[in-house]
């Protein structure tokens, strides 16, 4: 869904040069007074930060994780009444290069001063940022007070206006800066000052060169390294290990010695350089930030060119994550672990959309749909997973085209947004149009019939009828085409193509939308009970424990949740990718725990109801709070031992909320809430919170309208 209503123009420079990519752009604006906010959206072509008055706003990433995004970012900080200057440095690759953003100032009750990229812009080539290999930054180049636009007049030139994409908008998250600095220094010693630059070992003394304070990098300010290189062939060379893979912008803080070179090289793992960029100093004390993000583990760092002793006081990343406002609780025993991982694992993963690596490209449609639910049952956060609907394209594989139906019925779910749900179904219908099930594998066709059901529900529910019976009729088509691929005597499925039996991710995708019957799902329950069902993937072991919970197998679901994420408890890191031992992102469990433990669910429809349906076995007690759009729901039960059940649901929201009460396979249970009977005897007795009651096979389903706090509780 495109924002054709953008009013800037892309830009760039009209004589850029590939030597010297990056590039500062320039506004000037003259203001009567501060305003009382401001607001830009922001896209490039490549890695860019934001300056007002000198004073960084923030910093993107560009197209590469981008993938058309727009950034909106907030501009309501330093603003003076007089001249104000906006910056915006991009770092550009020398082909097809541009900057583009809508830019507007509140001043006052009605009053609104735009100032769009456009001819009105003017643009400076920066002399000290150097591509080649590797990148360099020649300090004594650097102009003093360029953040401001002090760089000398001369210099600007006006704009070129260039092709350049319209930006999809999304509502912006918070995105928070800190700094990381290594915890441990690996190794050191001395090597040649022109050698490829590369993880070595030493077992020599350092003889031309001094490298002594070493562990002054790990700190910042407090003390600083010296360095000296006394022969011009030799460098001093440190390893430092940030214990972990972090995304961000390399900082160097150094009191230098003019033409002084500091190397540095970073490294995910401890085989190769994937990044290198150089630093040479200038004869002051400088504190410089690259304007290129790097994903690294290890930094090697090698000084040469420095016959003079000068003093190195840290060398950082300004790592950047994309934070919600929201963290939603649990508590339950052996699971408070498996969720407090979750939130590192998705802060690692999380951009202007969902990544595939830390700091790498954009992941797929399905790790943006299993991200996305763990996002919203974990932070409350669905802006990022409604970016990347926003900026998607057609998926050309079949399994991509129904995780990307997923992914648009998943937000609807969550939002109601009926725009954006009709603006992308389209595109999920016509990826889905090039399956042929006759053709395809039996996960393929497990998919295509759950992303038409989705479809159905969420057409529906935004009132298209007959849209909704064509996604209807045809998940039914892949359900009966699952269908005919069970065999009775193996109690599996078959592969279509093969005529044996298929993988494990198709039993688990045809138990996650419900497509098997109750003997069929009672042969797979027994089949993986009598071996090592243990999945390689975790992303299909997402849908293999959420499958086996819908189908109301709670014991074996909590078994595979041990079977997969249990063995890496032990491990040390602070999210699932850390502890797996991987540079990709490994997804956690949040959002089963929350939809099926706590028993917090989303029901599609403009209305929003929520449904608190838990899965007791073989738990006793669980409580929780999860954020539903701008309310909150807190929610508890317990199970004693005399089979007596207890549902107490505290909720912030006006509108539909269903306590679904389990019968724990009692006769005829009593359901009380709030202190009175509301069912007894498979009778409903009139309750004045109680808009209706719902008698299910395994539950008795109370309906409530009003925010407030309800006591549910089950006897015999």
């Amino acid at each position: 869904m495109q924002n054709n209503t953008m009013k800037s123009q892309a830009i760039w420079h009209p004589h850029a040069q590939p030597s010297t990519p990056l590039m500062l752009f320039r506004q000037r604006l003259i203001l009567d007074e501060k305003p009382t906010a401001g607001r830009m959206l922001i896209g490039a072509s490549g890695p860019f930060s934001v300056y007002v008055n000198g004073r960084l706003v923030t910093r993107g990433s560009g197209q590469l994780a981008q993938k058309m995004v727009g950034l909106s970012i907030d501009l309501s900080e330093g603003w003076i009444a007089g001249e104000n200057t906006v910056i915006i440095a991009v770092l550009g690759s020398g082909e097809s290069d541009w900057l583009r953003a809508d830019c507007y100032l509140n001043m006052g009750a009605a009053a609104q001063r735009e100032f769009h990229t456009g001819t009105p812009w003017e643009v400076w080539c920066d002399e000290a940022w150097l591509s080649g290999t590797p990148c360099a930054f020649i300090a004594a180049r650097a102009k003093s007070e360029w953040m401001r636009g002090h760089i000398g007049e001369e210099n600007w030139q006006p704009v070129g206006v260039v092709m350049g994409p319209l930006l999809p908008e999304w509502e912006p998250l918070a995105v928070e800066e800190r700094e990381a600095v290594a915890r441990s220094v690996t190794n050191f010693g001395e090597m040649e000052a022109e050698a490829a630059l590369d993880f070595a070992s030493f077992d020599q003394p350092m003889r031309n060169v001094k490298f002594v304070h070493r562990e002054a990098l790990l700190d910042v300010g407090k003390t600083e390294a010296l360095v000296q290189t006394r022969s011009a062939d030799r460098a001093a060379y440190i390893t430092l290990d940030f214990g972990r893979v972090v995304y961000g912008h390399p900082r160097v803080r150094v009191r230098g010695r003019e033409g002084a070179v500091i190397d540095l090289g970073f490294a995910r793992e401890s085989s190769a350089v994937d990044v290198s960029m150089r630093y040479v100093c200038a004869g002051t004390k400088s504190d410089w930030t690259a304007p290129q993000a790097v994903a690294c583990r290890y930094v090697l760092v090698r000084v040469w060119a420095c016959p003079e002793e000068m003093e190195v006081d840290c060398i950082s990343l300004m790592e950047q994550s994309f934070a919600p406002h929201v963290e939603n609780e649990l508590e339950a025993a052996e699971l408070v672990d498996l969720w407090e991982i979750g939130l590192s694992s998705l802060a690692e993963a999380r951009r202007e959309v969902y990544l595939d690596t830390v700091g790498g490209g954009r992941g797929t449609w399905l790790h943006h749909y299993v991200l996305g639910l763990n996002d919203f049952y974990r932070t409350a956060n669905a802006q990022t997973l409604k970016a990347a609907l926003q900026s998607a394209v057609l998926p050309t594989a079949p399994d991509e085209s129904a995780f990307f139906a997923l992914c648009v019925a998943a937000h609807y779910r969550f939002t109601a947004d009926a725009a954006l749900a009709l603006d992308r179904l389209p595109m999920a219908v016509k990826g889905l149009e090039r399956i042929a099930l006759s053709d395809c594998g039996t996960a393929t066709c497990a998919l295509y019939a759950g992303a038409y059901d989705h479809m159905a529900a969420a057409y529906a529910a935004c009132g298209e009828a007959d849209r909704a019976a064509q996604c209807e009729a045809e998940a039914q088509h892949g359900r009966r085409a699952v269908q005919a691929r069970w065999s009775a005597e193996r109690g599996a499925l078959r592969d279509g193509a093969t005529g044996g039996l298929t993988s494990q991710w198709a039993h688990a995708l045809a138990l996650y939308f419900d497509l098997l019957d109750s003997e069929q799902v009672r042969a797979i329950d027994g089949a993986l009970a009598d071996a090592d069902h243990r999945l390689d993937d975790l992303w299909q072991a997402f849908f293999l424990v959420g499958g086996l919970w819908r189908c109301g197998l709670e014991e074996a679901a909590r078994a595979s949740i041990h079977a997969h994420w249990g063995r890496l408890l032990s491990r040390t890191g602070r999210s699932w990718r850390d502890r797996a031992g991987t540079l990709h992102i490994v997804p956690g469990v949040d959002a089963l725990l929350a939809e099926h433990a706590l028993g917090v669910g989303c029901l599609v429809g403009p209305d929003r109801a929520v449904e608190v349906r838990p899965q007791i076995a073989p738990m006793q007690r669980v409580s929780g709070r999860v954020c539903v759009g701008e309310a909150t729901l807190s929610v508890e039960w317990s199970l004693n031992g005399a089979g007596y059940f207890s549902l107490v649901a505290e909720s912030e929201r006006e509108g539909p909320l269903h306590l679904a009460i389990p019968r724990l396979d009692k006769r005829f249970p009593t359901v009380t809430l709030n202190g009175e009977t509301v069912w007894r005897n498979e009778k409903i007795y009139p309750n004045f919170h109680v808009h209706e009651v719902i008698s299910e096979e395994h539950a008795v389903v109370l309906v409530v309208h009003k925010a407030g706090r309800y006591h549910a509780e089950l006897s015999a």
